[in-house]
């Protein structure tokens, strides 16, 4: 079993290394791109974050572990200058501590955003509200979740912005009618795209 969670941990770290990596590319590339977090401009991008989580009964005893690794791309528009709102997608991939399989599932969803400093800053902070309906692809389940993200924006330059987040979410499982409450790290990166 250590050697399964061990593999899975592996797995994890690796793929996590892939997505930094593609997103220092991805910032070399649009390096020379030029837009902002004004009005009419579009954002596209994403988050990831890794969890570990353990479940305890109501004595306190710990019942369950999981490891989990979510990635959420998003796509947005920004109505007013420094306000933007859009979909956002999650792909999530769950493994109970101890056990072989793999649970993944995607969910879909509106966000709305807004950026506290003005465009020309280089260092922004985001606040981010939003909504998501998930569906295994292992099972009938299904979840519905709410939150907030809150973090610093590094922009390498007026289109590519690293952001370093703190997430919270609460969460409903259809499988065994429960709630659950999450608060997670992670990174986002978006590129904003300038209106012609």
């Amino acid at each position: 079993m250590k050697s399964q969670i061990h593999e899975c941990q592996k797995k994890s770290k690796k793929l996590m290394n892939k997505i930094l990596k593609t997103i220092a590319l991805t910032i070399l590339l649009c390096y020379t791109a030029n837009a902002q977090i004004t009005k009419g401009n579009w954002m596209v991008g994403g988050d990831a974050y890794f969890s570990n989580v353990t479940n305890k009964n109501a004595n306190g005893e710990k019942v369950q572990s999981s490891s989990q690794l979510r990635l959420g791309p998003n796509l947005g528009y920004f109505f007013y200058d420094r306000f933007a709102a859009g979909l956002s997608t999650a792909l999530g991939f769950t493994t109970i501590n101890g056990s072989n399989n793999i649970n993944s599932g995607f969910g879909l969803g509106p966000f709305i955003r807004y950026y506290f400093l003005k465009p020309e800053k280089t260092v922004n902070f985001l606040l981010q509200a939003n909504y998501n309906y998930g569906k295994s692809f292992n099972n009938s389940d299904f979840t519905t979740s709410y939150g907030l993200k809150l973090g610093p924006v590094i922009y390498f330059n007026s289109s590519v912005g690293l952001e370093l987040l703190a997430k919270y979410e609460h969460f409903y499982i259809s499988s065994d009618s429960r709630t659950a409450n999450i608060f997670q790290i992670g990174i986002g990166l978006q590129i904003h795209l300038e209106k012609e």
